[in-house]
Parts: structure tokens; C-alpha cells; sequence
């Protein structure tokens, strides 16, 4: 039996992988070699979320033990980061348009174009926030016969019910914006759940290399399709769905991992994910601002890797200087 530190640590492994994902989505350098293929990358985020279920699978049989100290540790790991990312990207852009909205994460609740006015992939925090605000109101049913179940049929309900009552692409429908919050969302969140029970009883996954091989081909199938398909409604409201379908066999295999010589790329992985997923705009944000005050012409190759040194240099400085010492004051409360 593994411990809980070796679990933790494949997770941290597969949060760099979906924070890399992001990463290629939003850099142009790689949608211009297959930009159908690439562009799915920013399926990432639901593995993410995903994740973030799985970490919190425990609460479907022992609920939420200390609220408060549950809302703060919650809030210092995503908010102060966020905050000082966000403060870059003002910088960056000189424009305080939609600073107040971001400042207290209602983004998302106008149209896409504000919630990616600074970072694009600022849409899925309050999302998330979102789900640790539901996190105690499941944690009031723990242990109930069938909580599981329930919260599977709630959650395609909610999928169902935005696809029916959401024909198009339409930000005043209130239904349409539902699809990036919670009640849409709530299926890859309830996947992380479902992940959580198939470690509890030991549900064989990829039982050969073989099978493992396959299923990412099933993943790249998926990412290509999905990629030429991108204005397809039907997609747009079900892929996410799809994606997180498709993680949950990934996720149980990285909380089983052996991960014998790769703890330190598995903890540092863990570590800078959350800040490359908030700063890798900013990288390369700040190399298109070197080109154009020193009038430079780098190639895409030095280009791509500016921005990615710079991404991780950032990262790495808002984790020792700002996400570690606010996560370890949490856990002192």
C-alpha cells in the first residue's frame, strides 16, 4: 500500500502535465504547426478539474471537519497568487477596464472575450472557487448510500439541461454562461469523485503498458477531433465532458505511479503548475514587449523558448515568494 505522499506526488506529476497542456493551447508557435490538434490542448483545464475532485473525494464519506479552516487554506491557495498575476497583466495591458470584475472573479459572467481579457485561462478560477463553496453542502451527506450515484445523475442533468436550453454561442443566455460555472462543470468535478472510489476499491486500470499506449491514442483521437470540431455546439457543451471521461483512468494511474527517481520532478511539477497556468500569458506577453521596444525579430523556435523560461521563472518566484508562504500561514490556522 502506498502512502499518501506517493499519491500526491503522481498527482503533482499529471497537474504539470495539464498545466503544459494549457501552456501549447495558448502559444501560437505550436497552433501553427496543427492547430486543430494543438488547440485541444486547453482540454488541460478539465483535467484539472478532475484533479481537483479527486483530491477531495475523501469528503463523500467524512465531509467537511473544520469549515473555516477549510475556506482559508481554499483561498490562499488560489487568490494571492492570482491576485499578483493579475496585477502583471494590468501592467502589461495598461488598461483597468475590467480590473474590478477580475479583482473579485466575475469574469465569466458577461461574455468570454472580458474573461480572457487579461489571461484566457482566468475563466476556470471562479469555477473552481465555486466547487470548494459546494465541497461542505456535499460534505453534509457523507456516507449516504448511493451519494455517488446522485451526484453522477445531477451532474449530466446539468449537462443535458445547457444543451437542450442553450442552442447557440450566446453570453446572454444565462443558461450558455451556466456552462462555465458550476452546474456545467459539475460533471468533471463528480469524475474526480469517481476517480477518488475506484482507488478506495481498487479498481484495476491499464493493466499493461500496452493498454496505457492505447488509451492515449484514444486521448490524441479525441484532442484531433475535437480540434476540427471546435465550432460544433454539441462539442462545445459535451467535449469537456468527454475529456473528463478520459482522465479519470489517467488520474488513477498517476495516484498509483510508481515514481521510483522521479519524486523531484514529480514535487516540482506540483509546485510551479498552478503558476505556469497563471503566468504563461505573461511570458509570452513579455517577449513580445522585449521585440517591439528593441525592435528584435526572433524566431519562433527562440521565441517560444523565451517565453517559456520567463513563464517558469515566474512561477517559480510566485511559489517560493508568495503561494508557499501563503499555503504554510493556512495551515498554522
Amino acid at each position: 500500500m502506498k502512502s499518501q505522499g506517493e499519491t500526491v506526488l503522481g498527482i503533482d506529476l499529471l497537474r504539470g502535465v495539464a498545466a503544459g497542456m494549457v501552456l501549447v493551447a495558448h502559444y501560437p508557435s505550436f497552433q501553427g504547426l496543427s492547430s486543430a490538434f494543438w488547440n485541444s490542448f486547453h482540454y488541460g483545464v478539465d483535467i484539472f478539474f478532475v484533479i481537483s475532485g479527486f483530491l477531495f473525494g475523501k469528503i463523500l464519506s467524512t465531509g467537511v471537519v473544520d469549515l473555516k479552516r477549510f475556506v482559508t487554506r481554499r483561498f490562499m491557495r488560489i487568490y494571492p497568487l492570482y491576485f499578483v498575476s493579475l496585477l502583471l497583466y494590468w501592467l502589461l495591458k495598461g488598461d483597468s477596464q475590467y480590473l474590478l470584475s477580475h479583482l473579485f472573479m466575475l469574469q465569466t459572467l458577461v461574455s468570454p472575450s472580458i474573461s480572457a481579457y487579461y489571461n484566457p485561462a482566468y475563466w476556470s478560477l471562479p469555477t473552481e472557487l465555486m466547487f470548494y463553496m459546494v465541497l461542505p453542502v456535499i460534505g453534509l451527506f457523507a456516507g449516504r448510500p448511493y451519494l455517488l450515484l446522485h451526484l453522477i445523475l445531477i451532474a449530466v442533468g446539468f449537462k443535458l439541461f445547457i444543451f437542450i436550453f442553450s442552442p447557440s454561442y450566446d453570453f446572454s443566455n444565462i443558461v450558455f454562461v451556466s456552462h462555465f460555472h458550476l452546474p456545467g462543470r459539475l460533471f468533471e468535478f463528480v469524475m474526480g469523485f469517481v476517480a477518488w472510489r475506484m482507488i478506495q476499491i481498487k479498481t484495476p486500470v491499464f493493466p499493461s503498458r500496452g493498454s496505457l499506449f492505447a488509451w492515449l491514442i484514444v486521448w490524441g483521437l479525441f484532442l484531433q477531433f475535437a480540434g476540427s470540431a471546435q465550432s460544433s455546439m454539441t462539442l462545445e457543451i459535451f467535449g469537456p465532458a468527454i475529456a473528463a471521461l478520459l482522465s479519470v483512468p489517467l488520474v488513477v494511474a498517476f495516484a498509483r505511479a510508481r515514481l521510483s527517481g522521479l519524486e523531484s520532478l514529480a514535487r516540482w511539477s506540483g509546485n510551479l503548475s498552478f503558476g505556469v497556468y497563471l503566468f504563461h500569458i505573461a511570458g509570452w506577453r513579455l517577449v513580445e514587449l522585449a521585440q517591439s521596444t528593441w525592435s528584435l525579430k526572433l524566431g519562433s523556435v527562440i521565441e517560444t523558448s523565451c517565453a517559456i523560461v520567463l513563464t517558469f521563472s515566474l512561477a517559480y518566484a510566485g511559489h517560493r515568494l508568495i503561494e508557499k508562504p501563503c499555503i504554510n500561514w493556512a495551515k498554522r490556522q
